[in-house]
């Protein structure tokens, strides 16, 4: 991704380019914007579900702890991780949402 990053802002300019134009149109009540402004809601949706996944995989990585950490420590951790867990889930879900 860092080797890439003047795709990622060409990728996210043309994504706010087309946003705007879908608004111009939509405001200009045609059809074709309120089909695009359709894709970009469910493509939004599926962002936000794959980001979910994704710090799934991520955090799940961090999971273990080292074998010498006292276990007191181990059980706080792990409460950290399903609270950070459930806030990006209920986070993930709620913008789903709304975009539906």
């Amino acid at each position: 991704m860092m080797q890439n990053v003047h795709m990622f802002f060409v990728a996210f300019w043309s994504l706010a380019a087309l946003t705007l134009l879908s608004a111009i149109g939509f405001l200009r009540r045609k059809n074709w914007a309120r089909l695009v402004f359709i894709a970009l809601m469910v493509m939004g949706i599926t962002w936000t579900l794959g980001g979910l996944w994704l710090q799934e995989q991520m955090t799940s990585a961090f999971s273990k702890l080292p074998q010498t950490d006292p276990p007191e420590m181990a059980s706080r951790f792990e409460t950290m991780m399903t609270v950070m867990r459930v806030a990006m889930g209920a986070f993930a879900i709620g913008t789903s949402l709304v975009m539906a």
